[in-house]
């Protein structure tokens, strides 16, 4: 049985995260601060992204000052 790859996007903004996946046909919004990458609240960004068990995992950081929230991210244990 083949598995299906997902492909998950995170577009990084100064004050959201928009999250897509490949397999879905919506995206999601969190807060670009902690609790809204690390899932302090029940599900952030990177609980969401961890469910959605991603094969690949692409970021993009616009503006000159991403924050940490691509490092949070990439750094997290999702796959």
């Amino acid at each position: 049985m083949t598995e299906k790859v997902v492909c998950v996007g995170v577009d990084v903004a100064k004050n959201t995260l928009e999250v897509a996946a490949s397999n879905l046909n919506e995206t999601r919004q969190f807060e670009n601060d902690h609790k809204g990458i690390t899932g302090a609240v029940r599900c952030g960004a990177v609980r969401y992204i961890a469910s959605l068990k991603p094969i690949k995992l692409i970021l993009e950081a616009t503006g000159n000052q991403p924050g940490n929230s691509p490092r949070m991210i990439a750094s997290a244990s999702i796959y």
